[in-house]
């Protein structure tokens, strides 16, 4: 599944301003997938594997270049009132 983020600027009468439509970042979500890249410093990613931990769902961001911003890969939990799906990974400053 992809997420597109636009971002757009309005008059105050809630017109969106010609001209004024950004793309932003993205994400991906995939669920089982084989492996994911974690940021280690600047250019530099290191695969991970994900074969032996089934069952997560990985998220990927993208930059405006539709280069890595981010990767993580977690397990939606459902034990409170609402399901949740969270993870910490390293990112670069954009």
């Amino acid at each position: 599944m992809r997420l597109q983020r636009i971002l757009f600027l309005t008059d105050l009468g809630g017109a969106i301003r010609d001209g004024s439509l950004i793309r932003h970042q993205s994400e991906d979500w995939e669920y089982d997938a084989p492996f994911l890249y974690e940021f280690v410093a600047p250019r530099s990613w290191q695969v991970r594997d994900l074969k032996a931990t089934a069952g997560l769902w990985t998220r990927r961001v993208t930059n405006l270049d539709d280069g890595p911003r981010y990767q993580c890969a977690a397990r939606w939990t459902t034990d409170t009132a609402y399901p949740e799906w969270s993870c910490s990974s390293y990112a670069p400053i954009p």
